[in-house]
């Protein structure tokens, strides 16, 4: 049993909420979400959001491309050819900028 203190006006009241465990609700914060999109070692990796990432990318399409962005890079900054760079940049310009604020609420908001 869950007590939960309300206040109305100056006076306050105790209830009591029944606590329900869901075996089947997993519950991934944004930034769980955003460590398992930039870990390049599948080792490891959030078995919840592992179980459930083929949903999450179809629901949320930002997801595949915000991994598909750092992907990219990864394999461009610990590749062996800097000139690929121009491609990235070209490829991801419009997207970077953008996609630069969203992480920023994100981490803002956790």
């Amino acid at each position: 049993m869950i007590k939960k203190l309300l206040k109305y006006g100056k006076n306050y009241h105790i209830e009591s909420i029944e606590a329900v465990r869901i075996d089947d609700v997993v519950i991934i914060t944004r930034l769980e979400l955003l460590k398992y999109i930039l870990t390049i070692d599948k080792t490891k990796k959030n078995e919840g959001i592992d179980k459930n990432i083929d949903s999450i990318k179809e629901k949320y399409p930002l997801v595949l491309e915000l991994e598909n962005i750092f992907n990219d890079f990864h394999k461009l900054m610990f590749g062996k050819n800097l000139n690929e760079l121009d491609i990235f940049i070209e490829k991801y310009n419009s997207k970077i900028s953008s996609l630069n604020k969203i992480v920023e609420q994100i981490l803002e908001n956790t």
